[in-house]
């Protein structure tokens, strides 16, 4: 009882009475917390972008390797556009998105060519049928007006005089249809962008230091860009860019490297669709040298190589083997082309009035010549998922998985 009343009386003490000295100051700086709360939401953005980034373009490249160009289409265009915001739009992280979303919309405007050339070939051959109609119709009308000058004639003479003729006013009030104003704001077609995307990937490898590794991206540029000006029948500009991709490839990858045949291949499809058919015979020539030195090569590595590799090894000579006649015979052709183009040369014909419809075609999908273009075909087996090749460059790991 005594410890509970002692409790109940005791004084309670007033801050007043406190002495301001005996009170602990907190030295807090609030405005370095404000700031370092600051930057902290910044970073977390950022790594959050570049997850999106790294996911996006993971997920976009996958897409353009099964040939799911739409979809490609869409995350790499989302993985280049925040890129540009987060590093800049050069930074040597940007290269390979930028370089992949301008692979995926040029086989995404070779398909709209395709289809227009579908259309235009199935009008073509409704037009003959279209034609002799319209010849019926015509002899038609021409029976129906040769009876009506007969009637006007036979009725000239019973004209009311009273009647009033039609003024020339009246006969110009006919109203001329208003042209439409050119359109400035047009969207961009898919070559356009295709090359605008390609171009900032070119940039990218020019601006950095000429390391091997750059400049043989920046001649992966060039032989994709000379790809769009194939499609785009724009062959000079092609093979001056494939040209300088080559001499690139000779300085920093062996004479037997499959990119070098490539290259050769795509310069051949450029001179063949500008009707320079000996060019382009010396072109796919060139590739098939490339092609025998590497299956040379792959048969100098079977003999050493271990038992692990050997089945790699084999089914690579196979390929390459196989493909040997097939080049040889895209040289043949391209001869054959060349006399043919001479003959009618001779005989008077408007070459330049045929159609390239080969411009329009995915070579490496066409069903009638599967094996036309080289770069489906040295490129036929792809590595594992996890391995596969990058342009090498100086970006971020995420990027260089």
């Amino acid at each position: 009882m005594e410890e509970e009343n002692n409790d109940n009386n005791l004084d309670v003490i007033e801050l007043d009475e406190i002495p301001l000295d005996d009170i602990p100051i907190l030295d807090v700086d609030f405005d370095s917390l404000e700031e370092n709360d600051a930057q902290e939401k910044p970073d977390l953005a950022r790594e959050k972008n570049i997850e999106s980034i790294n996911n996006w373009y993971t997920e976009g490249r996958k897409l353009f390797i099964v040939d799911n160009f739409s979809l490609a289409s869409e995350k790499l265009s989302a993985a280049a556009e925040l890129a540009a915001r987060v590093y800049g739009e050069f930074a040597p992280e940007c290269f390979n998105v930028h370089l992949y979303y301008g692979k995926t919309l040029i086989e995404l405007a070779r398909q709209e060519f395709q289809v227009v050339n579908m259309k235009n070939g199935d009008e073509d051959e409704s037009s003959t049928s279209e034609s002799e109609g319209e010849k019926e119709e015509e002899k038609e009308e021409n029976k129906n007006s040769d009876d009506e000058e007969e009637e006007k004639a036979s009725t000239h003479d019973s004209i009311d005089l009273n009647e009033a003729p039609e003024t020339k006013e009246a006969n110009d009030q006919t109203l001329e249809p208003v042209q439409p104003l050119p359109d400035d704001d047009e969207d961009p077609t898919l070559i356009q962008m295709a090359w605008e995307v390609l171009e900032v990937a070119r940039a990218i490898s020019e601006k950095h230091e000429k390391t091997p590794e750059w400049e043989l991206n920046k001649a992966e540029v060039l032989v994709t860009l000379g790809d769009a000006s194939i499609l785009d029948e724009k062959y000079k500009q092609a093979m001056e860019d494939i040209q300088t991709a080559i001499g690139i490839m000779k300085q920093y990858l062996p004479e037997h490297d499959r990119k070098i045949a490539e290259a050769y291949f795509q310069l051949g499809r450029a001179h063949n669709f500008a009707d320079e058919f000996e060019k382009a015979a010396e072109a796919f020539n060139q590739a098939v040298s490339v092609i025998e030195k590497r299956s040379a090569f792959l048969e100098s590595e079977l003999q050493t190589a271990d038992e692990s590799k050997k089945s790699t090894l084999k089914q690579d000579l196979d390929d390459v083997k196989n493909l040997i006649p097939e080049m040889k015979s895209q040289v043949q052709d391209a001869l054959e082309s060349a006399e043919a183009f001479k003959q009618k040369q001779n005989a008077g014909f408007d070459l330049k009035a045929s159609p390239k419809k080969g411009v329009l075609e995915r070579p490496e999908e066409a069903a009638e010549k599967p094996t036309s273009d080289l770069t489906f075909l040295v490129r036929r087996k792809r590595p594992a998922e996890n391995s596969i090749e990058e342009p090498k460059s100086k970006k971020s790991d995420d990027l260089n998985e």
